[in-house]
């Protein structure tokens, strides 16, 4: 598989973009009512002149119980992960496995962005059920936390991307970004240097007016609702330009070396041009300057020999299909949004009927009893004209207070039950008898369980993320950045006649030469 046309590229990248709007439609749905949205869109309000539109928070609020239980799990133990070796003598393999552990995992505590990124993971694991996290080079230890609006996979592919033959990562490079592409030491050949000047003085043309004439949330919903979320309700161009691409990966065993082989190129579609009131997508004469064009092409370097080594992805899937594939993934949030979407909108009517209930009518023959009916003050010890007569509670329309009670009973047993294996839904104050000490013991423990049958799937898939990261601690090339503390006192541990540096490597004559297979296995260590 060879590509080495760059608008066959875009149009690849296009086709998979477009297949997955209306998968973005759903999940910008449930980001809506997960983030509190009322249920009821303008337009139903108007249509139907509905008083009440209220989302009551229950969805957020079980989202942040599924949240804080994954939490606890994750980030609440000392360690992310314990590594393990089988090489080296075996009176000194708890040593080095102790020393190890420890090191690599106070680096990882101490980050706020990886922080960041596995609370990234655990909020989209628990509403979309994929949490993807990508790497910008391969020597940085620290991923960056991915959309799953912005990974772009063909269809049919298994879970395990067993299958998957090419994929792209949709980015928004800053002038600031490209800059240090352009102006770093050793710079990439693979870059297109002409045209990411270009690039950039238009980023600078744009940056001028703070236009923000590009738009990549354009195509994506979900970005979108962010987009007006953060914007309060306005959708304003205060935007800072971004020059947006398709960040393309394939496999390919060209030259008789198997491996994932990278393309990038600027995604036209996501740079409308002003043209008087409405817009016009694509590169008009001014910004026509990377149509058909590679923005970076290392033509056939071997990028990455496993997908492991570009991005990862964890699942906490709830379909009931198999076999399991990463398109019919089914979250938390997914089996949610019906129930509670008509919650709340039973909720509404329910609270539209109580305030209706607490309004006074007046039955008036004509128009004249009406305009004395506007007039009437009533204050203690008033008095009414003979001509207004109440309407009685018995000729009032009466709402089924039972079936109402009956209903908002149901669905909320519906959410407990859907979402007992993210949360704990035991209410021990609410019930009315008292329970002994083994009816509350056997009910933790049966939550518990619950719960770490939901969060069993996020680690086994974690686990690869800490196999990758810790691949990376242990890369000469990483020892410039934050792997240079690792290697100091890897080498006061093992000595120079165990591990020794000689020129920036590994010497590869050692005992035990951790580059080759020091590390059999990691696992998390919850």
């Amino acid at each position: 598989m060879k590509f080495e046309n760059a608008e066959d590229v875009q149009q690849i990248c296009w086709e998979l973009r477009c297949a997955d709007w209306p998968r973005d439609r759903n999940r910008a749905n449930i980001n809506n009512l997960f983030n509190g949205a009322p249920p009821y869109t303008a337009e139903e309000v108007q249509t139907n002149n509905i008083n009440v539109n209220v989302n009551f928070l229950e969805s957020t609020r079980l989202a942040h119980d599924a949240r804080m239980q994954a939490q606890q799990g994750i980030l609440k133990p000392g360690n992310y992960f314990m590594a393990r070796t089988d090489g080296g003598p075996a009176s000194k393999r708890s040593m080095w496995n102790n020393h190890c552990t420890s090191t690599v995992n106070r680096v990882m505590k101490k980050s706020l962005p990886y922080y960041e990124n596995i609370r990234s993971k655990i909020g989209l694991n628990v509403l979309h059920g994929i949490g993807p996290s990508c790497w910008e080079d391969a020597d940085t230890w620290m991923p960056d936390p991915l959309g799953v609006e912005d990974l772009l996979i063909p269809a049919n592919t298994y879970v395990t991307f067993k299958n998957l033959p090419f994929f792209c990562i949709l980015r928004s490079f800053t002038a600031i970004e490209l800059m240090k592409i352009t102006r770093a030491q050793k710079v990439d050949p693979g870059w297109n240097q002409k045209l990411i000047k270009q690039c950039l003085e238009w980023i600078d043309r744009e940056s001028m007016a703070l236009l923000g004439s590009n738009w990549p949330e354009v195509w994506s919903p979900s970005k979108v609702e962010e987009r007006v979320k953060g914007d309060g309700g306005l959708y304003l161009g205060d935007q800072v330009p971004t020059i947006d691409v398709f960040d393309f990966y394939y496999w390919s065993d060209e030259k008789d070396q198997e491996g994932w082989r990278r393309r990038i190129v600027l995604d036209d579609w996501s740079t409308p041009a002003s043209a008087g009131a409405p817009y016009s997508f694509g590169r008009d004469s001014k910004l026509d300057f990377g149509r058909n064009q590679w923005l970076y092409n290392p033509k056939s370097r071997v990028i990455a020999d496993h997908r492991e080594q570009i991005f990862t992805c964890t699942f906490a899937d709830l379909s009931a299909v198999s076999p399991f594939k990463y398109h019919s993934v089914r979250s938390l949030g997914f089996l949610l949004y019906a129930v509670c979407h008509l919650q709340n909108r039973l909720r509404c009517s329910f609270a539209k009927s109580v305030f209706e209930s607490l309004l006074m009518y007046f039955q008036v023959g004509n128009m004249d009893e009406a305009e004395r009916a506007l007039k009437l003050e009533l204050a203690d010890k008033g008095f009414i004209d003979d001509g207004l007569k109440f309407v009685k509670n018995a000729d009032r329309y009466q709402v089924n207070s039972g079936l109402v009670e009956l209903g908002l009973g149901e669905n909320a047993k519906l959410i407990n039950q859907n979402a007992s294996s993210y949360s704990s839904s035991s209410q021990f104050s609410a019930d009315r008898e008292r329970k002994t000490k083994f009816q509350v013991q056997a009910e933790l423990q049966q939550s518990q369980t619950l719960i770490s049958a939901a969060l069993a799937q996020f680690f086994t898939y974690q686990q690869v993320e800490y196999d990758q990261i810790f691949r990376r601690f242990l890369t000469p090339r990483a020892a410039t950045s934050t792997c240079c503390v690792f290697a100091t006192i890897c080498l006061k541990i093992f000595r120079r006649s165990t591990w020794c540096l000689r020129r920036g490597r590994l010497n590869p004559n050692a005992p035990w030469a951790p580059v080759t297979r020091p590390w059999r296995w990691c696992r998390p260590s919850s």
